[in-house]
């Protein structure tokens, strides 16, 4: 399975949710092909420093170039997974095409409560890892589940 993960810039939700989810997928015994990119991310742009950080406590360490999200990165994914609302409604904006694979996070988990809030604004990147660490670890068990 191909899984993107988007976020606003694709330095901060976004990669992290890539590298945790690769961590936790193996756990599982999956070896999915796994991205991510952001709405209005500013291309090769590095990981927040503070992003680089909170993943050190997995064991990641993140080494990440920003994407903007475009028509390749949609038409490579099987599912693709936002952060927040707001981000699944920019995606489906631009790809009305591809709303069917498009969930948020919480949603793909029928959590539509959960949504992962941007830390840039509170500076909690350690409770946002350990949000994203549960999340992907979920989805990885949950994709086991239905195959």
């Amino acid at each position: 399975m191909k899984i993107l993960f988007v976020c606003y810039a694709n330095m901060c939700r976004s990669p992290m949710a890539e590298a945790l989810y690769r961590v936790n997928s193996a756990k599982e015994g999956r070896t999915d092909d796994v991205r991510s990119a952001g709405t209005h991310a500013y291309d090769g742009a590095g990981a927040t420093g503070e992003a680089v950080q909170a993943v050190k406590k997995y064991g990641i360490e993140l080494r990440h170039r920003a994407e903007v999200l475009d028509e390749w990165h949609m038409k490579w994914a099987d599912l693709v997974l936002v952060t927040d609302k707001e981000r699944k409604d920019d995606v489906v904006g631009y790809f009305p095409w591809a709303w069917g694979r498009v969930k948020t996070i919480g949603e793909y988990l029928d959590r539509s409560d959960v949504e992962i809030k941007d830390p840039v604004y509170d500076g909690n990147y350690e409770g946002c890892a350990a949000l994203i660490d549960d999340l992907t670890r979920k989805v990885a068990q949950k994709l086991n589940a239905e195959e």
